[in-house]
């Protein structure tokens, strides 16, 4: 009773970690399924109980329809090669365990006859119309553990004696269960028998259990509309017991999420939404779903591209681009072209992967700015925003990723004559690399190698850099790395 409350109080913090273990006590329901079902995950297993770990399981905490708090865990198991759904359930004061939810048995789709057969016997036809990539055919007796046999679309009659001439199918039997099954793997589509020959209809059932093929979620479309934004997506499989609920969130590793629409369904797996963003606040914000089958654990798809809310706002900067050299980044972008702006945010971090921002820095003009201190060995991502004297700030412009561009080395400078020019030794001499001389780019420089320039020009270099005085000379590499040196001969 006890442990009972304390998982409940777990679900309700919403975070557990440790281990789950498949129980070795019936199932909570009288259902002959879930029976057979654990029967297999019992011989697959080689026995229970049997340990789960290192497992990611969903959360989902409420008041169930008697008013009182339940919850559960949800994920999913491999065991033996099998895919199992596994839900520890609190309800009503009560723990379920569930294992298996995600089969269906395909005798209540696919059945193409069932008969019995004299003097005793019970056969069940199946009419697979695809190939599957496993199929568990599995008799359960209620007090007699059943003889079983099945025969394949070929003609085939495989029993527990002979199964091992077949590929692909294995054979399993519990005493404690009373089931017996073959395991098919692949399984042909075509017409299988599958009967059992000492039990007669009502002492056994006979079952083809499947793995149901969890939903899959695609955004057709997000589009701008009066109010917000017209989503629309589609669930394959889906049929009415699908339910689909569409969240936002400003943080990919909040994976709750804030509700837009909650158990939409649809038959035919077309699903449409209409958000309503007229009281969100503006920022950007990512669009995800979730779609419940019933059988498997939840699953979870993002659109792929953020989306704006940005209700009277300021309009964001634009163009941002930038370069980066040594510990520092040089920025520049287009200004916003809304009025009243009293200036501009450069945001940063060392976290480019990750969301949202770690530093900020003012930018005293309107158009560009820098940001010094960087990390040599890092890799930094950057946006700005503007605000206005309210202190109103716009949303982000786009985003640029720089990483530290290493400089052209400088090791000599070197006076030639006739005609006057400079030899320049070094390394990370880059074809195309520009050369300012006090502050005046000079265009007469031919590239030899990484390691080997000249500036040239004769007299008119010679009367720039006169002789006796220092000339500041810098060097840019194409890839925005330079370096500044002092010289004179």
């Amino acid at each position: 009773f006890q442990q009972k409350y304390e998982l409940t109080a777990v679900l309700i913090s919403g975070d557990a970690n440790g281990s789950l273990q498949i129980p070795d006590w019936d199932c909570c329901f009288e259902c002959l399924l879930c029976k057979a079902t654990r029967a297999f995950v019992r011989q697959i297993c080689g026995g229970l109980p049997y340990v789960i770990g290192a497992v990611d399981m969903g959360v989902s905490v409420g008041k169930t329809k008697s008013n009182d708090w339940g919850g559960y865990l949800r994920g999913q198991i491999e065991v033996g090669g099998g895919t199992f759904a596994a839900e520890l359930k609190v309800e009503n004061g009560d723990i379920h365990f569930l294992v298996g939810t995600n089969y269906d048995n395909l005798f209540e789709i696919w059945l193409a006859e069932e008969k019995s057969l004299s003097p005793t016997g019970y056969e069940k036809s199946l009419n697979l119309v695809e190939d599957k990539n496993k199929v568990v055919f599995l008799g359960t007796g209620s007090s007699v553990l059943p003889e079983i046999y099945l025969v394949t679309p070929q003609g085939d009659t495989v029993t527990k004696d002979n199964y091992t001439s077949f590929n692909g199918i294995k054979f399993y039997q519990s005493n404690q269960d009373l089931t017996s099954f073959f395991e098919v793997s692949p399984a042909s589509k075509g017409t299988w028998k599958f009967g059992m020959t000492n039990l007669n209809q009502g002492e056994g059932d006979l079952f083809a259990l499947c793995n149901h093929q969890p939903p899959q979620i695609t955004f057709e479309s997000v589009t701008p509309s009066n109010k917000g934004y017209s989503i629309n997506l589609r669930v394959e499989p889906a049929d009415e017991n699908t339910k689909v609920s569409v969240f936002f969130t400003n943080s990919p590793d909040f994976a709750n999420g804030l509700l837009i629409e909650k158990d939409l369904t649809s038959a035919t797996g077309n699903y449409s939404v209409n958000w309503d963003t007229s009281e969100i606040p503006d920022g950007n914000y990512l669009i995800f779903a979730k779609a419940d089958d019933g059988k498997n654990p939840e699953e979870v798809s993002y659109f792929s591209n953020q989306v704006t809310v940005n209700k009277d706002a300021i309009n964001p900067p634009t163009n941002l681009s930038g370069v980066r050299s040594g510990d520092t980044a040089t920025l520049s972008w287009t200004p916003s072209t809304s009025q009243n702006i009293a200036g501009y945010d450069i945001l940063y971090t060392d976290e480019p992967d990750v969301y949202g921002y770690k530093y900020r820095t003012h930018s005293v003009i309107n158009n560009g700015g820098s940001v010094s201190g960087l990390e040599l060995n890092k890799v930094y991502r950057f946006a700005v925003v503007a605000y206005d004297k309210n202190g109103k700030y716009s949303l982000e412009s786009n985003t640029i990723t720089l990483a530290n561009t290493p400089p052209p080395v400088i090791t000599s400078m070197t006076k030639l004559g006739s005609p006057f020019r400079i030899k320049v030794l070094g390394s990370n001499l880059q074809q195309g690399i520009k050369v300012y001389i006090n502050g005046t780019q000079w265009n007469t420089v031919t590239w030899k190698s990484t390691s080997n320039i000249k500036i040239k020009g004769g007299s008119s270099l010679k009367a720039v850099v006169p002789k006796g005085v220092d000339n500041t000379f810098k060097f840019v590499n194409p890839d925005g790395g330079e370096t500044i040196l002092i010289w004179k001969y």
